[in-house]
């Protein structure tokens, strides 16, 4: 299938967070697969994220003063705020666009809140490394993330007295899902077999054998002394996990209205491929009915997306790790930040009376980069935090994106590349002269709020 202006559209969305007009007009003509190859390709290298920390010394926090401790608390979270504001940017101004994007899915897979700087770089190192490679492997590394082990109190996990959390949630919105193939009696089993994985003094993950219950164990009808790693690879056996993640993934990448067939033919491929999510994730980017209608513009751009799509789209540059932060906070999605342990709904989710607000006057804001124009339609407590938010724009490129839509279509070429859906009724009472004012009316659609 030869791509055109929307399809090339959708697939940098879905893959990614969208793209420029120029990069896209690049892609037209030739076949979609081509670009999916690209995708990969360009995804390929992994690169730490790296965040410059002070590591207290071991038992230096319990010993310290209150002003000392409080110290200590303050350098954590700015380094985690930083992390967090560095993979934003990483998203928005460098390539590996496919790795990031499911960086993303996979934090709110296996969401939790890391509390330490080493906690936060060596989780999202885990989650970018095997985003496209294994979830096998994946499973089993951020299973083993002292962020995991911490906010899933697996700490309390012993011998004698085994605490069910992480045992429940790996079963129930890791791999198989709510009221699946499991009971209570094997979360309290799995929990017996998680006793002993913990957090050292450095924060680095470890196996307390004295605190591990080395009993036999009935889980999912098998019986055996199983460790934790066994009773993952149990649950790996079982063809519910593929389904599952399956279904996720294609909620997140295709439609949130799921397509059972398609899923289980997916699934099926999945599992048998001893999931490989890079093979999932190309098998449904290259299928013609990915690029069908329904599936075009049909899903609501999460709040990430949306931040990060509009630098790419509008040539911008953000900057400011507070004000950046309060952005993906009054939106809805903070990164390690996530609501609870089953991560962000999503979906319609996105939008209500306050987000939806703030996602339309947006783009004004960034368009006004560099004046002093105050936005009456934000509530006044929201602009001030926002003034301090760092944008550079790069009018001529914006210009030459413009310039070149007109050429190659018009206003309607440009509605096609802003909106999925396409034109929308009173676009044609603009003129290739009024670009900031047809901007600001095509992304005060509700179109625009779909990817």
């Amino acid at each position: 299938m030869k791509l055109s202006l929307r399809t090339a559209n959708h697939l940098m969305w879905r893959a990614g967070f969208g793209s420029d007009y120029g990069f896209l007009q690049d892609w037209v003509g030739p076949e979609h697969k081509s670009l999916v190859n690209w995708l990969f390709e360009d995804a390929r290298q992994f690169r730490s994220i790296h965040t410059d920390w002070v590591r207290p010394e071991p038992n230096e926090y319990k010993m310290a003063s209150r002003e000392r401790k409080e110290k200590i608390r303050q350098g954590s979270n700015n380094s985690i705020r930083q992390l967090n504001v560095d993979w934003l940017g990483r998203m928005a101004t460098e390539r590996g666009a496919l790795r990031e994007k499911m960086a993303v899915f996979w934090h709110g897979h296996f969401a939790c809140r890391p509390n330490t700087p080493r906690q936060a770089q060596t989780y999202l190192d885990t989650l970018r490394k095997h985003s496209l490679s294994n979830f096998g492997e994946l499973l089993h590394a951020v299973s083993k993330e002292p962020a995991m082990i911490n906010y899933l109190n697996n700490r309390q996990n012993r011998k004698g007295s085994p605490n069910e959390n992480f045992a429940r949630e790996v079963m129930e919105l890791f791999t198989l899902g709510r009221d699946q193939i499991y009971t209570e009696d094997d979360i309290k089993e799995a929990a017996r077999a998680f006793t002993g994985w913990t957090i050292n003094l450095n924060g680095e993950f470890v196996k307390r054998i004295r605190q591990h219950d080395f009993g036999e164990k009935s889980f999912l009808g098998r019986r055996g002394s199983f460790d934790g790693e066994e009773i993952l690879d149990i649950i790996l056996e079982e063809r519910q996990t593929a389904t599952h993640i399956t279904g996720k993934l294609f909620r997140y990448l295709v439609n949130d209205e799921p397509d059972h067939e398609k899923i289980e033919q997916l699934s099926n491929l999945f599992y048998h491929s001893g999931y490989d999510i890079g093979l999932l994730i190309r098998e449904i980017f290259e299928a013609d009915w990915f690029y069908d209608q329904e599936n075009i513009g049909s899903l609501v751009k999460s709040p990430i997306e949306y931040i990060v799509g509009a630098q790419k789209q509008f040539h911008i540059t953000l900057g400011g790790t507070r004000p950046l932060l309060f952005l993906q906070s009054v939106l809805g999605q903070q990164l390690f930040f996530p609501p609870n342990v089953a991560g962000w709904p999503g979906g319609l989710n996105w939008i209500d009376s306050g987000t939806l607000l703030m996602r339309m006057n947006l783009p004004k804001i960034f368009m006004a980069a560099g004046s002093k124009q105050e936005n009456e339609d934000i509530p006044k407590k929201v602009r001030k935090k926002l003034n301090s938010l760092e944008i550079t724009i790069n009018r001529d490129q914006l210009r030459n994106d413009w310039k070149m839509a007109f050429e190659m279509g018009g206003l309607e070429e440009i509605s096609k590349f802003y909106l999925q859906s396409g034109i929308t009724g009173g676009i044609g009472e603009l003129n290739q002269s009024d670009m900031f004012k047809a901007i600001m009316y095509l992304t005060k659609l509700p179109e625009y709020q779909m990817c």
